[in-house]
């Protein structure tokens, strides 16, 4: 089975970067796949133009990023999603917001069409947030946004997925132990979910 992670900060090895590159770590001694995609050059978000919800293909037609079309062709062909994006003015980063954006409205082109289902469905996703200080929850429901929009799984680690550290020191998340715990159980959550669906190894 395959898992991807999407880092939506802007930072290339900055402290998202790290928490996803733990988690990733973590799926892999369980026998996944891994994949992490930068999300830094993902461009503006949707503008309903709708064309995807008319065409058999759910893609964006918008000229203006270059890269959506390839990070959602990972998206579809991934069992397990990870979302990781650093709070921005309170707020998830934009490219993270874009990518959202333009997500849900492919994966939910055949509902529009008169399908039951989005092509997203049943697939398994979680979110993770790296913060300063505030701004963590409201950047986790907005990536959450996006398995609630197209029918996914959202397995919990009975915690908020937060790492919170008052430094912007690219290494602090290493310094984070319980924000490190926490990461590791929402890695555990997607693991055992995925193996429900799919068979134990």
């Amino acid at each position: 089975m395959h898992i991807v992670a999407f880092n939506g900060s802007p930072r290339a090895k900055g402290n998202t970067y790290k928490m996803l590159s733990r988690m990733l770590d973590r799926c892999r001694e369980r026998g996944f796949t891994t994949e992490l995609v930068s999300m830094g050059d993902v461009g503006y978000g949707c503008k309903s133009c709708g064309l995807c919800r008319k065409n058999e293909r759910e893609w964006c037609y918008q000229k203006d990023d270059p890269i959506i079309n390839e990070c959602f062709a990972k998206l579809l062909a991934a069992d397990g999603v990870i979302l990781g994006s650093p709070v921005y003015a309170g707020w998830l980063t934009p490219s993270m917001k874009g990518f959202i954006e333009k997500a849900v409205f492919m994966a939910r082109a055949p509902i529009k069409r008169g399908e039951p289902h989005t092509v997203l469905r049943n697939k398994v996703g979680v979110a993770v947030c790296s913060t300063r200080r505030s701004g963590g929850i409201q950047t986790l429901q907005s990536m959450m946004s996006l398995f609630a929009h197209t029918q996914m799984i959202m397995p919990c680690g009975g915690d908020w997925p937060i790492a919170s550290f008052g430094s912007m020191n690219p290494d602090a998340f290493l310094q984070d132990e319980r924000g490190m715990a926490i990461i590791d159980r929402t890695a555990d959550s997607l693991i055992e979910a995925l193996f429900r669906l799919h068979g134990d190894k």
